[in-house]
């Protein structure tokens, strides 16, 4: 019988990634799976991790917790090609996300005017004067500013300018050395130009308004689909995603309506545009491919507010209409016309 084994934290910080390295007889090439489940009264099915045996049988996985909750979790190895393990094999492991968020308090505001810098302070409630490492991400996943300590003194208090070259969504992780701590994010805008009024009549206030482009950013990976809840205003909702990933929408409108874009084929923006009377619109992005997974990040114009929703997942997964076992449907009204035209034909050849 062929033996697999592998090594696992037993402690992780929430938001960082759980990373399974392994050993194992097994012929490279072939596949199996981590499947994560909680570790409670239900033990819950979280997602499937698929996993390939390398040359000289090492294999990874990595694994997301950021849409996860501090607890308690099991891993176990799914043999789904009936491989066949044997008794010495290592089958499953248990972990503990715990939640670290209250040991950095933030003072900085969250959102900033553009002036070439991003301005982080605030306090370490743990560390005292030993500093803290911040590293600064953008909105698409790239470092700005990689990993360094930055100072506090002997109550914790820090406060540091990190520079940038534009405007946008920016990501904070707070890190020491037992890892990550958590992550904040910033908004840095550009100062809205003054309007100037005529001296020879008075300027005539608009009746709307210009709608302004928001977005938010999330893990995502087939198993753990990032989620969101857009607070519309009404008019016309544009949704689109970044490109760094074949994705696929599924959204449910402020009627209840549930909808599906996945029209390209490979890395692309996927979009929809649908009217809103301004209620709220719950948004699901997953990759096409379940190997995939990344940051995806929506951007959304008519709207005042986007956020990311861990329970907007399963309210769009709600609204899915029942298909029938060829998984398609047919409106009744179309079904029945159908029937009409049949009995006519067959009135007129008699």
């Amino acid at each position: 019988a062929y033996v697999i084994n592998f090594e696992t934290p037993t402690e992780i910080n929430f938001g960082d990634s759980l990373v399974l390295e392994g050993t194992s007889n097994i012929p490279a090439g072939n596949s199996l799976e981590i499947v994560l489940y909680t570790q409670d009264m239900q033990k819950n099915e979280i997602g499937r991790y698929p996993f390939t045996i390398q040359s000289e049988g090492v294999w990874r996985v990595d694994i997301p917790t950021s849409q996860l909750s501090a607890g308690k979790y099991r891993l176990a190895i799914n043999d789904k090609n009936n491989i066949g393990l044997g008794s010495s094999s290592t089958t499953f492991k248990l972990f503990n996300i715990i939640d670290r968020k209250n040991e950095i308090v933030i003072s900085s505001p969250l959102i900033q005017e553009y002036n070439g810098v991003l301005n982080v302070a605030g306090q370490s409630t743990t560390r005292g004067s030993s500093g803290i490492q911040i590293r600064v991400d953008d909105e698409y996943g790239s470092t700005v500013s990689p990993e360094e300590w930055i100072g506090t003194d002997k109550d914790g208090f820090f406060n540091t300018d990190v520079p940038i070259t534009k405007p946008g969504i920016y990501y904070v992780a707070f890190i020491d050395n037992k890892g990550l701590i958590r992550y904040q994010e910033f908004e840095s805008r550009v100062k809205a130009a003054p309007t100037t009024t005529a001296t020879t009549a008075p300027t005539v206030k608009p009746t709307t308004a210009t709608p302004k482009t928001i977005n938010s950013q999330t893990f995502s990976s087939a198993g753990s689909p990032a989620t969101f809840e857009i607070k519309t205003i009404p008019g016309m909702l544009k949704v689109s995603t970044s490109n760094n990933c074949d994705w696929i929408i599924e959204y449910v409108d402020d009627s209840g309506n549930f909808g599906r874009v996945n029209d390209r084929t490979g890395d692309g923006e996927e979009s929809f545009s649908i009217p809103v009377s301004g209620g709220i619109v719950y948004v699901k992005v997953y990759p096409a491919d379940a190997k995939d997974s990344g940051y995806a990040t929506i951007f959304v114009d008519g709207a005042s507010m986007v956020t990311v929703n861990e329970n907007a997942g399963k309210l769009v997964d709600s609204a899915k209409p029942a298909e029938t076992q060829s998984g398609s449907m047919m409106p009744v009204a179309m079904l029945s016309a159908f029937v009409a035209l049949g009995v006519a034909m067959v009135i007129r050849r008699r």
